[in-house]
């Protein structure tokens, strides 16, 4: 199986840096540590705009240094020195280890009958638990931590950061033939502040934004289910993410957002009641929800599920909540509970 990337940040290249952008990937795939740029326009400003679009679009080339990376410009010609993680052996090593693991996934839960919805709620799901987030890799610089802002810090380490969970759900996307683009932008939550990544995907024809590493950290220790961040709009997920807009597709409405197509935003105490009660009965085991505030109804925050959940089961014939896990994303009033019976 060959590994393959998405084409976003090269379809915003003019004509000459696609050119460059596709020499690069030629000589990357053939792993060349000096690429001669020759018959064409290179200098320091559209090397690096070249190059952020070949890492943005090609997660499948995580054994490149691209930090290390040098282009050299003189009036004889232009070339580009690209730096490697690992010896050609242990890139092949690795691409074997890394194809098998999402071959198994492909295989296993993704098929043609299935909508692009279903493939990336599916993904998402696999890829929130298939890794713990990698806190040391923020701090501490060395080849070990570099893995985890790749493929291989989550599908071979099973920890990683932001961009590795990103660069994992942009390549399981593509390999499944749905549109991912990997976002680089800020984020901002009581879990963490500052750079970040995720992702759009293309549900038939709507973009919408998927943030797994969030949606992986909410889990508490991967008990909860947490969707707060599958398939938002722009005014949605601006609430806590910012990003250049003028880079990446509008996404003005959220259709396959997983509340709406769940029947779960809750907009009435009534509606909260009844839904928790519904689910009780059902004896489910992992409930989400959104509340939707109105002038009327504010999202009662989770302290106050403490007397919410026992008196809604108190109402369940025959059964009962024994114990129960509750997760909020504050800036999205999303919930993911975990309930067990007795």
């Amino acid at each position: 199986m060959e590994l393959c990337g998405s084409r976003y940040y090269y379809s915003l290249l003019n004509e000459n840096n696609k050119k460059v952008y596709e020499e690069i990937c030629k000589a990357i795939l053939m792993k060349k540590t000096l690429i001669p740029i020759k018959g064409l326009s290179l200098d320091g400003r559209n090397y690096g705009s070249i190059m952020v679009a070949v890492n943005c679009d090609n997660p499948q080339f995580y054994y490149v240094n691209f930090n290390q990376c040098r282009v050299y410009l003189s009036l004889f010609g232009s070339s580009i020195d690209i730096k490697y993680y690992y010896t050609s052996s242990k890139i092949l090593e690795l691409n074997k280890q890394i194809a098998e693991s999402v071959q198994q996934i492909l295989s296993a839960e993704i098929n043609e009958h299935q909508s692009d919805y279903d493939k990336v709620l599916r993904i998402h799901d696999i890829l929130k638990f298939m890794a713990v987030y990698d806190h040391a890799a923020i701090t501490c610089r060395n080849a070990a931590s570099g893995e985890a802002h790749t493929i291989v810090g989550l599908f071979i380490n099973n920890k990683c950061v932001c961009e590795g969970y990103a660069k994992a759900m942009q390549l399981m996307c593509t390999m499944a033939g749905v549109e991912s683009i990997l976002i680089n932008g800020n984020a901002r939550s009581d879990i963490a502040s500052g750079p970040h990544a995720w992702n759009m995907v293309k549900i038939n024809g709507n973009y919408h934004h998927v943030d797994v590493t969030w949606d992986s950290q909410y889990a508490k220790d991967q008990t909860l289910s947490c969707y707060g961040y599958l398939n938002l709009s722009d005014r949605t997920i601006e609430k806590d993410h910012t990003w250049d807009r003028n880079m990446y597709p509008k996404c003005d409405i959220e259709p396959y957002n997983y509340f709406k197509m769940n029947s779960a935003l809750i907009s009435s105490k009534v509606e909260l009641e009844r839904f928790l009660c519904e689910n009780i009965t059902n004896e489910e085991e992992h409930v989400s929800f959104k509340i939707m505030e109105t002038n009327s109804f504010k999202d009662p925050g989770i302290h106050a599920f403490e007397t919410i959940i026992p008196n809604v089961s108190a109402r369940c014939k025959n059964l009962r909540v024994n114990q129960y896990l509750l997760a909020c994303m504050e800036k999205q009033n999303a919930y993911a509970l975990h309930l067990s019976y007795r």
